[in-house]
C-alpha cells in the first residue's frame, strides 16, 4: 500500500519542526531562527539552525539539511514511509492508504496503529496492577520495594497476569498486530498467546512520550520456581523502536538534564526509578543493551557532562578506550559514581537514599575511578605490592590520551609507592609507545576501499556552491526571496541571478508552491543550499540587497560602455555614440541614487528599468 495523496503535506503541517527536534538538542531562538548544538556531529559551538516557519533545518558545521521527515530518518534509521508514519503517530494524525492494485483508499492498521496498539497495552497492563486482584503478588513485592501510588502512576507500571492470552483477547489483536508490536506470538500449537506473562511491567516511551515498548521483570517466586527464566524480558527492536538507539527515562528526564547540565547513566529501569525517588530526575538507563555510542549521540545534544551510576562490577566501565574516544570526539567529561560493593542504585535508593545522592555528588574522573579501585587496600609499605600495583597503574595510567593528566596520575604513584618519578616517567614511556604500536597494527587491517569510500561520500554530502563577489549579491537576494518573498514582489527581475545554481532554485521557487514542492524539483546540492538559505539570518534589508546588486551591474555596464565609446569613437555613427553617452550617463546618475543614505521605492524601481532595459 502507498501513502494516498496529500498525506506527506498534511503530516510536515501538522510537524512543529522545532519540538520535534528540541527533544533531540536545546534549541534556543536567535533572531527569527532556533539554533543549538548540531545532532548529527560533535561539537562545542553551536552551528545548527532551524526555519520554524519554513520547517527545515540546516546545519552549518557538516551541512546536514532537511525537513522533518528527513530528521527523523537520520536520527532513528527509518525509511521514508516510516519517518511519516512516527510524525503522524506523534501528530495524533490518522493516514490514509491507497490498495496498489485497486487505487481504492483505505487505513491500514498495519502501519496506522501500531504505536496506539502500545498505548493500549500499557493502560492495560496498569490497570490490572493498580485494581485487579490478579496482581496482589505484584503489588506487595513494589510496595516492600518503596513504589507507592504516585510511583506506580508516574512511571505507568503496570503487571502481565500470569494467563496465555488475556492481553490478545482484551485488545483483540490479529497475529500481524501482535507479532509486529512484539506484544504476543503464536506457539507451536498454532494459538495467539501473550508475550508476557506474570511479569512487573515497566513501559518504555520514546522521546517525545511516546509508548514504544516494555520491559517485563519476572516476580521473585517466579524466578525461585523456574530459576532459568531472564530476570527481565525485552520487546524486540521494532520499526518504531531500536534498543541502541533508546533510553529509558529521557522524556521524563531531557528538561532535568539540561538545567542541571549533566546525566546519570544507569542500567536498569530500577535505577532509573530509585534516582526519581532520591531527588535525581535526570537519570536514564539502557534497555537491555550495553551503553554504546549510540546513546553517546543522543545525549551529548543535551549536555557534556556525564555520570555513569553502574554497578561496582559492571564490565562496561573497563571499556578505556572506548571512554577516552567518547571523551576526545563529543567533548565531554565523563565522570563514575562509586556506590558500596553489591548494591546497585535501585538498592541503594531504598536502604540509603543519602549514600546514593553522595556517590553522584562526589562522581570521579573516569581514570581516577579506576585508579583508586586498583590502589584500594593495597599495602604500599610493602616493596614487592609496590612494585606489581604501581605497574599495574601504568598500564591505566597509559591508556589516557592525554600527556598532562597521566603525569598528574604518576606524582601521585610515586608518592604512594616511593618509586622515583623520573623511573615512572619512563616506565610510562614505553609502555605508551607499546601500546600505541598495538593500536596501529590492529588499526592497518581495517584501512579498506569502504572506509574511502565513505570519506568520499562524507565530502559529496557538502555544498560546493562558493560565493564570490559576483554571486554574494545574488545569494542574499535569494535568501530574501526564500525566507520573504512578500518584500520582493515589486523588485524583482529575473535577470538579477545570473548564477546556473542561484537561477535553478530561483526557477523553482517562482514555478512551485510550498517549500516543499521546491525542493522536490532541485537535486541534492540545490536542495541543500536552499536549505541553507532557509534558516540562516538575513544580512541586509531587502532594499539595500536589491541596490547592492544593481550597483555591481551598473558598474559593469558602464565600464563595457566606456570602453565602447573610447575605442569607436572614429568608426561608429553618431547616432550610436550619441546612444552609449546617455546610457554611459544614465549608469552613473543611477549609481549615485543608489549610494544614498535613504532609498525609496522610486529610486529602485528607476534603477531596475535603467539596468534590465525595461
Amino acid at each position: 500500500m502507498n501513502l494516498a495523496d496529500g498525506e506527506v503535506a498534511r503530516v510536515r503541517l501538522n510537524t512543529d519542526i522545532v519540538s520535534l527536534i528540541g527533544e533531540h538538542t536545546n534549541l534556543k531562538r536567535s533572531g527569527s531562527r532556533f539554533t543549538g548544538l548540531c545532532p548529527f556531529h560533535s561539537e562545542k559551538t553551536p552551528s545548527f539552525s532551524v526555519n520554524e516557519a519554513d520547517g527545515l533545518y540546516y546545519c552549518f558545521g557538516c551541512s546536514a539539511s532537511g525537513d522533518a521527515i528527513t530528521f527523523v530518518r537520520e536520527i532513528f534509521g527509518l525509511d521514508f514511509i516510516a519517518a511519516v508514519e512516527y510524525l503522524a503517530n506523534r501528530a495524533n494524525i490518522s493516514l490514509n492508504y491507497v490498495d496498489e492494485n485497486t487505487g481504492t483508499k483505505q487505513l491500514s492498521v498495519k502501519k496506522l496503529d501500531l504505536m496506539k496498539v502500545i498505548e493500549a497495552a500499557v493502560d492495560y497492563y496498569h490497570k490490572v496492577l493498580v485494581n485487579d486482584s490478579i496482581a496482589e503478588e505484584a503489588r506487595k513485592y513494589l510496595k516492600d520495594r518503596g513504589y507507592g501510588t504516585d510511583i506506580i502512576k508516574q512511571f505507568k507500571l503496570g503487571y502481565a497476569p500470569n494467563l496465555k492470552d488475556s492481553l490478545v483477547k482484551k485488545l483483540k489483536l490479529n497475529r500481524e498486530t501482535a507479532e509486529v508490536t512484539g506484544l504476543g506470538y503464536v506457539s507451536d500449537y498454532g494459538y495467539l498467546q501473550d508475550s508476557f506473562r506474570d511479569r512487573i511491567m515497566f513501559p518504555i516511551f520514546d522521546i517525545s512520550s511516546k509508548p514504544v515498548a516494555f520491559g517485563g521483570r519476572i516476580l521473585p517466586t517466579e524466578k525461585d520456581n523456574m530459576p532459568n527464566l531472564a530476570k527481565y524480558k525485552n520487546s524486540k527492536d521494532s520499526r518504531f523502536y531500536s534498543k541502541k538507539k533508546t533510553l529509558y527515562g529521557l522524556n521524563w528526564a531531557k528538561k532535568e538534564i539540561v538545567q542541571n547540565d549533566y546525566v546519570i547513566i544507569c542500567e536498569g529501569y530500577t535505577d532509573v526509578i530509585g534516582f526519581h525517588m532520591s531527588g535525581f530526575t535526570n537519570a536514564v538507563a539502557t534497555c537491555g543493551t550495553a551503553f554504546s555510542e549510540d546513546h553517546i549521540k543522543i545525549l551529548s545534544s543535551f549536555t557534556k557532562n556525564f555520570v555513569l551510576a553502574f554497578d561496582s562490577d559492571n564490565a562496561g566501565l573497563n571499556a578505556a578506550n572506548k571512554v577516552y574516544e567518547w571523551e576526545s570526539k563529543y567533548h565531554l567529561i565523563i565522570k563514575v559514581a562509586q556506590f558500596p560493593y553489591g548494591l546497585d542504585p535501585a538498592e541503594l535508593a531504598r536502604e540509603n537514599s543519602e549514600l546514593l545522592v553522595t556517590a553522584i555528588h562526589k562522581a570521579k574522573p573516569y581514570l581516577k575511578f579506576r585508579i583508586d579501585r586498583l590502589y584500594l587496600n593495597k599495602d604500599f609499605s610493602s616493596a614487592e605490592v609496590a612494585n606489581r600495583v604501581s605497574k599495574e597503574a601504568l598500564q591505566l595510567i597509559a591508556s589516557h590520551p592525554e600527556e598532562f593528566v597521566r603525569d598528574r596520575y604518576l606524582i601521585e604513584l610515586s608518592d604512594l609507592s616511593r618509586i622515583d618519578i623520573n623511573l615512572l616517567r619512563n616506565e610510562l614511556k614505553k609502555t605508551v609507545s607499546q601500546m600505541s604500536k598495538n593500536s596501529k597494527n590492529r588499526n592497518s587491517a581495517y584501512h579498506t576501499e569502504t572506509d574511502l569510500t565513505r570519506t568520499v561520500d562524507e565530502k559529496s554530502n557538502k555544498i560546493e556552491f562558493e560565493l564570490n563577489q559576483e554571486t554574494r549579491f545574488q545569494y542574499e537576494l535569494l535568501k530574501i526571496i526564500v525566507q520573504e518573498p512578500e518584500k520582493m514582489v515589486e523588485y524583482l527581475n529575473t535577470a538579477m541571478i545570473t548564477d546556473p545554481t542561484l537561477k535553478s532554485i530561483l526557477g523553482a521557487l517562482l514555478s512551485n508552491s510550498s517549500i516543499d514542492e521546491v525542493i522536490m524539483k532541485l537535486n541534492e546540492a540545490e536542495a541543500n543550499l536552499l536549505r541553507r538559505m532557509a534558516v540562516e539570518e538575513l544580512r541586509v534589508p531587502a532594499e539595500d540587497a536589491v541596490a547592492r546588486l544593481l550597483v555591481m551591474r551598473l558598474k559593469h555596464l558602464l565600464v563595457v560602455t566606456e570602453s565602447k565609446i573610447k575605442n569607436g569613437q572614429e568608426e561608429i555613427d553618431e547616432n550610436v555614440l550619441a546612444g552609449l553617452l546617455t546610457k554611459s550617463q544614465a549608469y552613473a546618475q543611477t549609481i549615485n541614487s543608489l549610494n544614498r543614505d535613504h532609498l525609496d521605492k522610486s529610486i529602485l524601481l528607476k534603477a531596475i528599468s535603467v539596468t534590465y532595459g525595461d
